[in-house]
């Protein structure tokens, strides 16, 4: 080739737009979601202790996926299901009974992955009352005030009203003056004010008490109302199959036994990581809450 026709073809080709470059994830995803994507993280604990602890796992995706990631702490449960319904929320952290909820409103709501906590995958509901309130049995509160969390909140109202109402002991009723905490945290608080004789929490939230240091010697389990599926991270089913794809690595594929896991997952919640889930584990929560449901 002469090299003037060269100099000739190198200028035409410089000139061809780079089409064969993957596009940015962001343009591929043609108004399906938000951009920013938000995650929401439900208000289980203090809103600001969760807003610092999730921070790092938000700025993770955000890099990994390049696009910007808005984290958001709604006020209350309730909330949280709205926006995720109403298209506002692209990512949900959602406890057990908020999940089933969630995918009552958007059936093929995706499961990215389930928390393990402390090297297990379940949490347990607990009661509990200051060691000093001379409280030994469920029957000692009637007619004392009781600190519930949120009407969905599994842990922090589900569970507790069942066993109690099991054992005589129904939460609608005139046993027990009611006041709802809004999340774990602020219950505990209530009860170590003296401003309730007894709270329902998670187990997760008393260790964690008990790590920033709580006197084990301050609170005493009551009762233990059941078993709970872990929490977990969902995306909604709008969003492309490629991303909830890559979301699905992301979410699974680190732990705190590698130094990027220690740095991006929020440890202040007592979280190993996440593995795969399985909708059908919160199939008694469910049964539970439409036995709830069901009561006048």
């Amino acid at each position: 080739m002469r090299p003037r026709a060269l100099i000739v073809l190198l200028v035409l080709l410089a000139a061809v737009p780079a089409a064969a470059e993957e596009p940015a994830l962001a343009d591929a995803l043609n108004g399906t979601c938000q951009t920013p994507l938000r995650f929401g993280v439900s208000p289980y604990l203090d809103r600001n202790l969760l807003l610092a602890a999730y921070r790092p796992f938000a700025d993770y995706l955000a890099r990994e996926l390049g696009m910007p990631v808005e984290l958001v702490v709604p006020e209350r449960y309730a909330d949280m299901r709205a926006m995720l319904r109403d298209g506002r929320l692209d990512l949900a952290y959602l406890t057990p009974l908020l999940y089933i909820q969630a995918r009552r409103d958007d059936p093929g709501l995706r499961l990215l992955g389930a928390d393990v906590w402390q090297g297990v995958s379940f949490y347990t509901g607990y009661l509990v009352v200051r060691s000093d309130s001379g409280l030994t049995s469920p029957t000692d509160l009637a007619g004392r005030r009781l600190a519930l969390v949120d009407p969905q909140s599994a842990s922090g109202w589900l569970l507790p009203r069942h066993e109690l109402r099991a054992r005589g002991l129904p939460v609608e009723g005139s046993s027990f003056e009611v006041v709802l905490s809004g999340d774990h945290t602020r219950a505990l608080q209530m009860l170590l004010d003296g401003r309730v004789d007894a709270a329902a929490v998670s187990s997760n939230t008393l260790a964690m008490a008990r790590r920033d240091g709580l006197d084990g010697g301050r609170v005493r389990i009551l009762m233990k109302t059941g078993t709970i599926p872990p929490d977990v991270l969902c995306a909604a089913s709008r969003l492309p199959d490629d991303l909830l794809a890559r979301l699905t690595d992301l979410v699974q594929g680190i732990d705190t036994r590698s130094p990027l896991g220690r740095s991006v997952i929020p440890r202040a919640t007592r979280l190993n990581g996440w593995r795969p889930g399985d909708p059908r584990e919160y199939d008694v929560i469910e049964r539970l809450m439409l036995e709830e449901e069901s009561r006048p």
